[in-house]
């Protein structure tokens, strides 16, 4: 649990640094991020949860550090939309939905150990498949962090 929550503060401080940079430094980055385009601001910060997962993936020898976000940061990023959206009914509505499915998606991966440490038992069968240690980070970076 300690790599996780170093995972997300490090996840995090990088976001905002990426994003201050389109900002223009870090006093506009809240007037940026409500006036830019909404997607824009996802695929940062989603492009920057992406690299450290691939970055803490080489670091820890853990692949599955994207694993425990896929149902956590949907959730997030239906509520920062519903804000972009003045949260009109339609965008309330489908992010309470998101929510409830991400909570139901999040306590199952949680009461299968998901946020103990433990290694999706899928990506040591894959390591041993893909035999050169070069190819296994060129599948990490595009496949297991950056296309889930």
């Amino acid at each position: 649990m300690k790599q996780f929550l170093l995972f997300l503060l490090t996840a995090f401080c990088l976001t905002a640094v990426v994003m201050s940079i389109f900002a223009g430094g870090f006093l506009h980055l809240p007037v940026w991020i409500l006036n830019a385009n909404p997607l824009m601001v996802v695929i940062v910060w989603a492009a920057c949860f992406s690299a450290c997962s691939f970055f803490f993936g080489i670091f820890t020898g853990d692949y599955s550090w994207v694993d425990r976000l896929w149902s956590t940061l949907p959730v997030v990023f239906a509520w920062y939309y519903a804000l972009r959206g003045g949260f009109s009914p339609a965008l309330l509505i489908a992010a309470s939905l998101i929510s409830v499915w991400g909570v139901r998606l999040t306590w199952n991966f949680a009461k299968k150990g998901g946020y103990t440490g433990t290694e999706d038992y899928r990506w040591s069968i894959l390591r041993g498949r893909i035999k050169s240690p070069l190819l296994w980070q060129v599948f990490n970076l595009l496949f297991i962090s950056f296309s889930r």
